[in-house]
């Protein structure tokens, strides 16, 4: 009984959680080379329980998280981040530790991605005579494109989607299209049509400005 005489009601206290139980962790973020990334990982980690802020420096390919662990692991988070098509990797001196593989395969795969198209194109050149007639001449795979042209352009569009597949996947899954999304379709267009040349090329030169792009965030 309170002095009033009636009966004092519970307070409700909201739970808000201790700063003691917050912990900041950095992560290297393989694959987030622009803003358009930033605002993926933004949705997918902000709505996460246990997840209080996100930094991002894009230059440094850097996120840093304050969470508390008891709620979500740092396992946790790294998995949502590879649900994105990205790789979230702890930043303790990353650029020290990685594979040579790691350090070189987008030069890698820009790189054969372009040699093979190049190949399907002398080729097809060998085939008319004349590599710019081959070229200007569009000659679709139904209509005889030689079955190594196709192989080589099927091989180049693997090679230089490599990493626009994964981010795809996840815009498709979001029903969020973005420029991952639209170039995957347009690859695929291509190759429907028998364009195989002109999807090669778009894979090659989306590969290769991601490539120029990650030099010029390093």
């Amino acid at each position: 009984m309170h002095p009033g005489g009636g009966h004092r009601l519970p307070i409700l206290v909201r739970d808000v959680p201790s700063t003691a139980a917050r912990t900041i962790a950095d992560y290297r973020i393989h694959g987030m080379d622009c803003a358009e990334e930033v605002s993926v990982l933004r949705r997918q980690l902000a709505a996460r329980k246990g997840i209080y802020d996100l930094r991002f420096d894009v230059l440094q390919a850097k996120m840093t998280v304050e969470f508390d662990p008891a709620r979500i692991p740092a396992a946790g988070i790294e998995q949502a981040v590879a649900e994105t098509g990205m790789r979230a990797e702890k930043w303790q001196d990353t650029a020290a530790r990685q594979s040579w593989w790691e350090r070189y395969q987008r030069v890698l795969l820009a790189g054969g991605s372009g040699v093979l198209l190049a190949a399907a194109m002398v080729a097809q050149g060998l085939a008319h005579g004349s590599v710019i007639e081959a070229i200007l001449h569009h000659e679709h795979a139904a209509e005889g494109m030689p079955a190594v042209v196709v192989a080589l352009c099927g091989a180049a569009m693997v090679l230089g989607s490599v990493f626009v597949l994964p981010k795809a996947w996840y815009a498709l899954k979001r029903l969020q299209p973005d420029m991952n999304l639209l170039v995957t379709i347009s690859m695929l267009g291509a190759a429907y049509l028998g364009e195989w040349l002109e999807g090669a090329t778009l894979a090659f030169l989306f590969a290769t400005a991601a490539l120029l792009e990650s030099y010029s965030l390093a």
